[in-house]
């Protein structure tokens, strides 16, 4: 009965069509491939851009003497606007993953017009006058370090650095006299901010990694003190002024 069988099954297999079906070959299956890794966004590289914003200050210290039989120790109040531009470089170490720390180097300029009144009672000089003390910083400028933290896109820094800005004192008794000083001061600036590229199509981009980044940022600058002496006939005033304010702007950037 064995042989029966096998005899059989060696028959079968010798069919022409049975014989080409065994010799297909069996189809191939391609392996599936993992999906890539995100790539991380880099910030390094150059970057210029402009921004706008606020300035104030509630805390400018003001010490005036020859008004008063004792000098006076004041705190003056300031507010206004700010416009300018800024250009920098960056730099990012990777840290793995999305994330990296980046170091840079920014300088701005800006126009402002944060300015301040103070009125301060001279009836010691002349009966019920009084003289007008007013200030405007005209221009500030910066130049300063940056260091922050970044994940893809986002970007979170501290920054610090040189500060100078031109600076209009004046002082006025009533109309009857007047004195002026322009001086270029110079101190420090400190503050932080946040940032974020813009995801856009790199079609609108000069190269794969070139970006628009959006920012807002805060700045607070401390100008070197300020010696102003103003001659208001009968009297001969001296003014020490210390110009400090605080700015928060926005700002839009092309990453090269």
């Amino acid at each position: 009965m064995l042989k029966k069988k096998l005899t059989f099954a060696l028959a079968l297999l010798s069919l022409p069509g049975l014989s080409f079906a065994a010799d297909l070959p069996v189809r191939y299956q391609p392996a599936l491939k993992a999906p890539p890794m995100p790539q991380a966004f880099s910030w390094t590289g150059f970057y210029a851009g402009v921004n706008v914003g606020g300035a104030f200050d509630n805390s400018d210290r003001v010490d005036v003497s020859g008004l008063t039989a004792a000098p006076l120790s004041l705190r003056n109040k300031s507010d206004g606007v700010t416009a300018g531009g800024q250009f920098g470089y960056n730099y990012e170490f990777p840290l793995g993953g999305l994330s990296g720390v980046v170091v840079g180097l920014e300088t701005d300029a800006a126009y402002t017009d944060l300015s301040s009144n103070l009125p301060i009672d001279s009836s010691g000089i002349i009966p019920g006058s009084t003289v007008n003390l007013s200030s405007r910083l005209n221009f500030l400028g910066t130049v300063r370090g940056r260091v922050g933290y970044a994940y893809d896109r986002y970007l979170v820094y501290a920054t610090g650095g040189f500060a100078y800005g031109t600076v209009d004192h004046s002082a006025n008794l009533d109309g009857l006299a007047s004195a002026s000083l322009r001086t270029t001061e110079t101190g420090f600036t400190y503050g932080g901010g946040f940032e974020y590229a813009l995801p856009f199509d790199t079609g609108f981009h000069m190269s794969n990694n070139s970006a628009v980044t959006l920012r807002v940022e805060y700045l607070r600058y401390v100008l070197d003190d300020n010696n102003f002496n103003a001659l208001l006939p009968p009297a001969a005033v001296s003014i020490k002024l210390k110009d400090v304010g605080n700015i928060a702007r926005v700002g839009v950037n092309y990453k090269f």
